[in-house]
């Protein structure tokens, strides 16, 4: 892809695009969009409604300038709204417009608005942030009015607001496509798509973005022996997994200024045993002098190499390793430039080792990101930029990035940043380190922040996490939840520790951020995609009173696809990480494979996390269970079942499907009669029986899923 940039007058600056035949232009084109032209207190080129309108200098963005709207109540509804911007019909035209708000009470709002050439206001789209005390970016992109002239930006408050915003580097963007009547679709696939960013979000009203933080849970594993630090403590410069049907975990010691790698195992990851026969340092836990260890598990690789780990190790070094069993690990590689703190993820859907590692340039602690396939040759490593900034050194000497835990998910990716602010520097470093939440789609130089408040906060004074939250490298699935293990430490960043134990942050399943809505119903329109999958599944709670979720499937052009409007779709009013989406009483979406469509959600005081297009897990499953002492499919030239202790659930011309899954959700057998066949799990591919343990049976059907919970015995 070729692109040139072009500065010219007030455009701040355009772009040209070459990909195939299509031409693409972008500008920005707000004048003084970070209110630094002022004139007797008012920004020029804005047109001010309300006398609480005004330019303050204390909390900017950037520059030297922003504006503060402050609503009094029902008689002011302050507003500012930029001058017009002309459009260029008749092509399509998709506009974007962003601001920084600062809200210190109340919510700020975010109006794009189209006007005709009579300058008759003919469509706004708006967006309300209620964030309070950081810098969040405003955003909201839609597709201008054919019959429109000029667009414009808002910011301001209603007759039922008061409070006071700061609104700073307003943009005003267009995509201007021209030779073709649509912009050119995304492809989702059937990956979960969730709601960090506006990837694939074109507009939105009544809807507030909200950062969820983390439900911590008490202490799980702290010091008892005098190898792992009693004086000082345990932290979790390390990894917590699962590994047939254990969990297992490798954590810091620290004891006499030596670090060394301890392990444990757990049956439910909370209640953790530490055995002491490992046969590597007698009579200990300790698997090696090893700093900082990142674990993973390579399944495609030979048994003696099924464990993976990086890690720091002295002098000044990082080394990889492998074992066979997690304990006993052989030298594999020695690489990457020094810093110190590093942790590793395995990223499935790249199939690549994505390792985070800080570097020290000019007296600072600087992160960098880089990949491996295979541990023993890795990328050149790639600065990650905008991890901190000046903000968050307001009040310190200093804000740096000290580390953070990686979690790739779905194709993208979910960092969890130690912001450490720096009280002094020098020897120690002293300050304190909270989790923020990062972002990231490619691993590019540049990660977003959605917000800056933390997602995994300090304790409070007193607390053994007061002082500072160090993250494992990253987090495992519990069920329907996310648990993140960390350190918490009751003291500030310095060299003395003490009190030093492992937690655990926790949140649902894809819940670090939500789309919300309050009584006034709110919609979010997609970007156009490309569809592939068979059933639509939505992660939503919408169990408050009055509350409801429903969707409508619209096509390339905008118009709702017959039997897939508003009114055809069961209104869902509980809450479910895997809602599964009905239009009159039809799930199965397979017939729209292959077109390009949007989706239009309508909610009412709903929180929406995610959603996905493709076969369900487990679905809404019955509390009633039968026990049975043996499961078995069986196949016959004109009938499929499961026979379950002589009750059989039969595949036939009105159950398309039937499927056996395990609590976690992962399918173990499905009938295909279309085929005539029988999938297996891959460890049960020699057709054994399905024993001990609790399983879902789940009938598909062209109108209806059902659900049975079974309890299997081997009697």
């Amino acid at each position: 892809m070729k692109r040139w940039i072009l500065v010219s007058g007030f455009l701040s600056i355009k772009e040209f695009f070459f990909i195939g035949v299509l031409l693409s232009t972008v500008f920005s084109n707000v004048e003084n969009p970070g209110f630094e032209s002022v004139t007797q207190e008012i920004p020029d080129s804005w047109n001010i409604k309300g006398a609480s309108v005004s330019i303050d200098s204390q909390i900017v963005f950037e520059g030297q300038h922003s504006l503060r709207l402050t609503d009094t109540g029902p008689s002011d509804a302050p507003i500012a709204r930029s001058s017009g911007v002309t459009l260029n019909p008749p092509n399509s035209i998709q506009c974007t417009a962003s601001v920084m708000c600062y809200l210190k009470t109340g919510i700020g709002r975010l109006y794009l608005e189209f006007w005709n050439s009579d300058s008759v206001r003919i469509k706004e789209v708006h967006l309300e942030n209620n964030i309070l005390g950081t810098w969040y970016k405003m955003k909201i992109t839609a597709l201008a009015p054919a019959e429109a002239h000029y667009s414009t930006i808002a910011v301001y408050g209603t007759a039922a607001n008061t409070g006071t915003a700061y609104y700073d580097d307003a943009q005003w963007v267009t995509e201007d496509t021209i030779g073709t009547t649509s912009l050119q679709p995304l492809d989702i696939s059937i990956r979960k798509q969730l709601f960090i960013d506006d990837f694939l979000i074109d507009t939105m009203a009544n809807v507030n973005r909200v950062l969820n933080k983390a439900q911590k849970l008490p202490p799980v594993v702290e010091a008892e022996y005098a190898w792992e630090g009693n004086g000082s403590g345990t932290w979790i410069y390390g990894t917590v997994l699962k590994d047939s049907g254990l969990y297992k975990m490798w954590y810091t010691g620290y004891n006499n200024k030596v670090i060394i790698t301890c392990y444990a195992t757990s049956e439910d990851g909370i209640n953790w045993e530490k055995p002491l026969d490992l046969g590597v340092v007698p009579n200990t836990n300790i698997v090696g002098n090893f700093e900082i260890s990142s674990v993973v598990i390579d399944e495609d690789d030979i048994p003696e190499r099924r464990y993976k780990m990086l890690t720091y190790v002295n002098p000044h070094k990082y080394q990889t390793f492998y074992s066979v069993d997690g304990i006993h690990w052989n030298l594999l590689a020695t690489h990457l430039p020094y810093g110190d703190v590093s942790t590793m993820a395995y990223d499935s859907v790249r199939d690549e080792y994505v390792i985070c590692e800080k570097i020290w340039q000019g007296g600072k602690r600087i992160q960098f990101n880089s990949v491996s396939s295979d541990l023993e040759h890795f990328s050149t490593p790639v600065m990650m930029k905008d991890l901190t900034d000046a903000e968050d050194a307001v009040g310190y000497v200093d804000a740096q990035s000290y580390g953070m835990g990686l979690y790739p998910y779905e194709g993208i990716y979910i960092g969890f940043n130690w912001v450490f602010q720096m009280e002094s520097s020098g020897q120690g470093d002293r300050g304190p380190i909270d989790v923020q939440l990062i972002f990231s789609r490619d691993l590019n130089k540049q990660w977003q922040r959605p917000s800056r408040t933390p997602i995994i906060s300090r304790g409070n004074a007193g607390s053994f996490d007061a002082g500072m939250i160090i993250t494992s490298s990253y987090p495992i699935r519990m069920g329907n939840e996310i648990w993140l293990y960390y350190g918490g430490f009751p003291n500030k960043h310095t060299p003395v520790l003490g009190g030093v134990k492992i937690a655990i942050a926790k949140w649902r399943l894809d819940g670090f951020m939500s789309l919300n809505t309050t009584d006034t119903s709110g919609t979010l329109l997609t970007k156009e995609f490309r569809f592939s999958g068979n059933h639509l599944l939505i992660n939503a709670d919408a169990s408050d009173n009055n509350a409801s979720l429903q969707v409508e499937i619209l096509d390339s052009t905008g118009q709702v696809i017959e039997g897939y409007g508003k009114d055809d779709c069961t209104a869902i009013s509980s809450d479910s990480v895997e809602h599964i989406i009905s239009w009159q009483g039809k799930y199965d979406l397979s017939q729209l494979t292959g077109q390009h469509i949007r989706l239009k959600l309508y909610m009412q005081n709903t929180k929406l996390y995610a959603f996905q297009f493709g076969e369900p897990s487990m679905g809404e499953v019955p509390e009633d269970t039968t026990t049975v002492n043996s499961v078995k499919p069986v196949l016959s030239p004109s009938v499929q079942y499961f026979d379950f202790n002589g009750q059989t659930f039969q595949v036939n011309d009105n159950i398309k499907k039937a499927a056996i899954f395990d609590l976690k959700g992962k399918q173990i057998i499905m009938l295909l009669p279309e085929m005539n066949m029988v999938c297996w799990d891959y460890s049960r591919r020699d057709g054994t029986p399905i024993k001990n343990g609790v399983f879902i049976v789940r009938l598909i059907g062209e109108k209806h899923i059902q659900s049975f919970k079974y309890i299997v015995t081997n009697k």
